[in-house]
């Protein structure tokens, strides 16, 4: 049976976010979420632009839908950055864009797709104008994938709260920057009731998302309200962890002693995505990063003082233009430094309207793929060696995900390790477990109650 309404996500945890929050004002009001296709007669996609590949995915999936005579609503990045993409589609059916990026305002945003939903065929117009696509409109590999599932009572062990949108930076490959705009943080009163709601729902693990999270309520050049809102958080008793999502390196810097007391709290992963992008001084400078390579080393080596086991993500992007040989190698030197469990590599994709898409110096495919494979033979390495130091060593972690076909959960330890525990357990729940086996980007542990 047709006639409900399917959520598609892609891109980051962010993305993530404003779609559950979105999900739950729809299931409020009576909207049928489905998790098919065959039962769907529209679908909201939430969709990511980082680079060329994923957006080409994006436009196939909307087109897919189109073809098969489903309703689609685009939220996410698209539409601010690339409305003239849907644009192009508007004669192939019903197609609408709504922005879902002011989380704190998603009540407005469900309200403006039950209109779009009273759209029966591509003749009739929504009541609201806004919510329609017009010639106005247009003025992540791989990281979150997923369909919600339809019942409220379904509710997984992890929520996520994005606690602002946009950045301070000015990155000359970023294209996320046009879609979301300058720094908005948004209350603490809402990041509060919002983490309070998701643990009386049974959530257990918390993701505080953002594109820079130690930007949180630097506007107008504010100091970082990271530490702040982080005591605020941690204050609420119950047993869960937060994830704290990526922090660039140079607004972390500014309140480094500040996060790193706030993440003294047991309720804090002790998991640090900063993101270096380059190991060279020059390209970094090419790309408006505001920062050496020096000093993000140093950043981590202050970390690691006070958090000698924590997870340290970092990214990488290779072949951005004029990426010489010399500078590839210090992006390899600093890896060997850093030695970071997670590395994110990137091959850099032109986007239009960035800067440095029209940049000089653009590499060939095949050279760019060759450091790609290098640094992440580098890292198996590195993350093998990291696994390795845990094994004999016991504590508790919380069961955050099931395999039922291999029949084995997936595990996060106080540092964000990954654990893999042989049987299904109950999401959710902490468990007092060893580390027996390491493997390149996990390790292997066995209950001991």
């Amino acid at each position: 049976m047709r006639g409900g309404v399917l959520q598609e996500i892609y891109g980051c945890t962010a993305s993530a976010g404003e779609a559950e929050v979105l999900r739950e004002h729809l299931l409020r009001r009576g909207v049928r979420l489905v998790e098919g296709e065959e039962e769907a007669d529209w679908v909201i996609i939430h969709t990511c632009i980082v680079i060329e590949h994923t957006e080409r995915r994006m436009v196939r999936r909307i087109r897919e839908h189109l073809e098969r005579g489903r309703g689609v609503i685009v939220a996410g990045c698209l539409p601010k950055a690339r409305g003239e993409v849907l644009t192009g589609l508007k004669g192939e059916g019903r197609l609408y864009a709504v922005d879902t990026h002011e989380v704190p305002e998603m009540e407005r945003v469900a309200e403006e797709v039950l209109k779009i939903l009273r759209t029966r065929s591509p003749g009739e117009m929504p009541e609201s104008g806004d919510a329609a696509l017009t010639e106005e409109v247009g003025g992540f590999e791989g990281v979150e994938r997923g369909v919600f599932a339809g019942g409220a009572s379904s509710a997984p062990p992890r929520g996520i709260i994005p606690i602002s949108t946009g950045c301070l930076g000015g990155c000359t490959y970023c294209i996320i920057r046009i879609a979301r705009g300058r720094l908005r943080s948004f209350p603490e009163d809402y990041i509060v009731r919002r983490m309070k709601r998701l643990l009386a729902e049974g959530r257990r693990e918390i993701y505080l998302t953002s594109q820079d999270t130690a930007a949180y309520g630097m506007e107008g050049g504010a100091s970082s309200a990271l530490p702040a809102l982080l005591r605020r958080l941690t204050a609420i008793p119950g047993r869960y962890f937060i994830r704290v999502g990526m922090m660039n390196p140079w607004t972390a810097t500014t309140a480094l002693v500040e996060i790193l007391d706030a993440f003294t709290d047991d309720h804090i992963y002790k998991f640090f995505h900063i993101p270096v992008q380059s190991g060279s001084d020059e390209v970094l400078q090419r790309m408006g990063r505001p920062y050496t390579a020096g000093e993000f080393v140093s950043l981590v080596e202050k970390i690691k003082e006070r958090f000698p086991w924590c997870v340290l993500s970092t990214d990488i992007i290779v072949g951005f233009p004029g990426e010489s040989e010399e500078d590839f190698e210090k992006s390899v030197e600093l890896v060997e430094r850093v030695k970071p469990p997670v590395l994110n590599i990137t091959r850099f994709s032109p986007r239009p309207s960035t800067p440095a898409a029209r940049f000089e110096g653009a590499l060939p495919g095949w050279k760019v793929k060759e450091r790609s494979r290098r640094l992440t033979e580098l890292h198996r390495g590195i993350s093998r060696e990291f696994m390795e130091g845990w094994v004999g060593r016991t504590f508790k972690a919380l069961a955050v995900e099931l395999d039922r076909r291999r029949g084995t959960t997936l595990m996060r330890s106080a540092e964000y390790l990954p654990v893999v525990v042989e049987g299904v357990l109950a999401p959710g729940e902490f468990y007092e477990v060893e580390v027996v086996e390491a493997a390149d980007f996990y390790v292997k542990g066995r209950l001991l109650r």
